[in-house]
């Protein structure tokens, strides 16, 4: 993407969007620009689905035309408007014209609004190819999910799993069917976690959960937490029960936050996944490299869908998340299970997976139900309760006891 840097077109045309990342596709954008009065500019991006969660990012900017769940979908070929202002996602906006005013560094302005549109093409619009039958016999050949998503440019069943992927795209999906909008009755916030950016070009994002009920993950712009104390205030913002606090330590961020929560009395907890791990997995078969790999494996085991009852993990609505969550594979060490460097999935996501390891470190600490004795169901308002058995809750050195005093 550098190599485009400063090099003005009036149009940039895109293939095999979905192979691109967001952030080279931004970048590039940048330079869809004239000096000439009364030219045209714009940006025509063409693309297969994506077929792996690092081209999702597609289903999410092209919401409205793509996802089925969209509260606002749009037509094939309909205009719409968006407005990004500083620090915040994409708006859709009513129609052209000046959004505003947002702030921009340390002065308010008004933010034009940029249009967008989604033309969905088959194989049958193409009549070049349509006039040769052997193109169209190799798709009807292929698996039902890429055949529909190459044949029919079908969005929704086009991402597929890579045969080292630590966490299965259908389980992220199927613990996403499980969330409602409010945490369960009765269960308490019981961790919080926080993968800082104080000033850095990452962002700072904090998850929390109830139990196995996941709250609506927060994000702030690294270089608006500039201070430990300015992310401390964003954490205990959001944070009640008194739930420990889970603060990334990895790339130095996270010290000055620790200490100022420390020096509040806020029970806290320093994550570093590059420490040692001395944990097995559960069926106790293998070990683990570091203390990363086994706070991912053991939210993978808790997704797991074939564990007895089920699984109870309640996911946000979130397609970053999706990505992050799925991105990294794992091999089989000497050592025990290793994952991929976060490094490289940041390489390959065009971003740092934040949100995912909020999600993994929130879980790797606090109180869980016992096995999955804990079930939850949705309400007709969308709120859930306890709505089948409590959680057994095993005591063990008090029936050891027990057992001795018998």
């Amino acid at each position: 993407k550098q190599r485009y840097k400063g090099r003005p077109h009036d149009v940039k045309l895109f293939d095999e969007l979905a192979d691109f990342t967001e952030t080279q596709f931004d970048f590039i954008c940048i330079w869809a620009r004239t000096t000439t009065d009364g030219q045209r500019c714009r940006v025509v991006a063409a693309s297969n689905p994506p077929t792996t969660a690092e081209g999702m990012w597609i289903v999410e900017r092209w919401g409205p035309w793509l996802d089925k769940k969209h509260p606002n979908p749009a037509e094939d070929g309909e205009l719409r408007w968006f407005v990004r202002a500083p620090g915040k996602k994409e708006i859709a906006v009513d129609g052209p014209g000046e959004y505003g005013p947002y702030m921009v560094k340390d002065e308010e302005k008004m933010i034009a609004a940029r249009s967008r549109t989604f033309i969905r093409s088959r194989l049958e619009d193409n009549p070049d190819l349509m006039r040769d039958p052997s193109y169209g016999n190799l798709l009807d050949n292929l698996g039902p999910e890429l055949r529909d998503a190459y044949r029919e440019g079908n969005f929704e069943f086009g991402m597929r799993d890579t045969p080292h992927q630590l966490i299965p795209s259908a389980w992220i999906r199927e613990a996403q069917e499980r969330w409602g909008e409010r945490p369960p009755k009765d269960v308490p916030m019981c961790t919080i976690a926080c993968d800082p950016a104080c000033g850095g070009d990452d962002d700072t994002t904090v998850a929390f959960r109830h139990d196995a009920w996941f709250g609506r993950i927060a994000s702030k712009p690294g270089k608006q937490t500039p201070l430990g104390a300015d992310v401390a205030a964003l954490i205990l913002g959001i944070r009640r029960d008194a739930a420990e606090v889970v603060i990334d330590m990895g790339g130095g961020y996270g010290n000055a936050t620790a200490e100022h929560l420390k020096s509040n009395n806020v029970s806290t907890f320093s994550y570093n996944g590059a420490k040692k791990s001395r944990a097995r997995t559960s069926d106790r078969t293998l070990a683990f490299a570091n203390i990363r790999a086994q706070a991912h494996w053991e939210f993978r085991e808790a997704l797991d869908p074939s564990q007895p009852g089920g699984s109870a993990v309640a996911l946000p609505p979130d397609r970053a998340m999706i990505a992050e969550l799925t991105a990294p594979n794992f091999t089989i060490t000497r050592q025990g299970i290793l994952i991929e460097k976060k490094e490289s999935v940041k390489d390959r996501l065009g971003r740092s997976p934040d949100r995912g390891d909020a999600i993994v470190m929130c879980w790797f600490r606090g109180p869980h139900a016992v096995g999955i004795a804990m079930q939850f169901e949705k309400g007709g308002d969308g709120e859930q309760g306890l709505l089948r058995r409590r959680p057994k809750v095993i005591l063990g050195r008090l029936a050891r006891r027990k057992h001795r005093r018998k």
